[in-house]
Order: C-alpha cells, then sequence, then structure tokens
C-alpha cells in the first residue's frame, strides 16, 4: 500500500528581486501606456468615423437611384418602341449610372449630343421634371 503514495514535492524558497526601476523608466512606462491608450482611442473614433461615411454613403446612393427610377422604368418601357429614344438612352443610360454609383457628380457633353438627347426626349413627351433633373447632372461643353 506505501507503494502507492507519492513523495512530496521538494521544497522550493523563493526570493523576490527589489524592484530596480528607476523613475525615468517608470515614467516611460506610463507615457508608453498613454499613447497606447490615445492610439486606442483615436483607433476607435476612426472607426465610428468610417462607419458614419459609409452610412451616408449609402444613403446618397439609395437617394439618388430612387430619383431617376420612375425615369428609368418609364425609359425602359419606351425603349422597346423607339429607336430614337433608345439610341438617346444609351448615351444617358451610363452617365444616370455613374451618378448614382457617386462616381461623378455631373457629367459634359458635346454641343450636338447634348442638343440631340434633350431635343428627343423634348419630341417624345418626356415628362418636363425628368428633363430638368437629367440637366442637373448632364451639362453642354
Amino acid at each position: 500500500m506505501d507503494k502507492n503514495i507519492r513523495l512530496p514535492d521538494s521544497i522550493v524558497n523563493e526570493r523576490l528581486i527589489e524592484n530596480t526601476k528607476t523613475i525615468y523608466d517608470k515614467q516611460i512606462n506610463k507615457a508608453l501606456y498613454e499613447s497606447l491608450l490615445d492610439i486606442k482611442n483615436i483607433n476607435i473614433q476612426n472607426q465610428e468615423y468610417e462607419k458614419y461615411l459609409m452610412e451616408e454613403f449609402e444613403k446618397e446612393s439609395i437617394e439618388r437611384k430612387n430619383k431617376f427610377a420612375e425615369f428609368n422604368l418609364t425609359m425602359n418601357r419606351l425603349i422597346r418602341f423607339d429607336r430614337e429614344i433608345q439610341k438617346a438612352y444609351e448615351i444617358i443610360k451610363p452617365i444616370i449610372d455613374l451618378y448614382c454609383k457617386q462616381i461623378v457628380q455631373y457629367s459634359e457633353l458635346d454641343k450636338k449630343a447634348y442638343e440631340k438627347v434633350f431635343d428627343i426626349l423634348s419630341k417624345k413627351n418626356i415628362n418636363i421634371k425628368y428633363t430638368e433633373l437629367l440637366k442637373t447632372i448632364i451639362h453642354c461643353q
């Protein structure tokens, strides 16, 4: 029965070492700690600002898409029947898409293309509010 009992561990005496840090070491450690806290706080602020910017970007994109949703729907119906409108829409569709994705604020067309597009839209009795909306993002050179 005595063979199953383990012998006790040997006793170890430990002695704490005296703190040998100078006042300068303590000040440096304190400064490093405060700097790390500052960096952490700045990173948190930057992440919150980034999140805010992304939300505003998404909100603006949705707002722009909603502005042109009805126009795009109307034009998609009309291009099936009218080749002139289809040509005009092929010119302005990429501009609208870039505007909705916030890649451009406005676009410029040469005078001939600008007049052709808006002439076609006015001849086909496209709602004036749509042409005015288009004129805010499509300018003549």
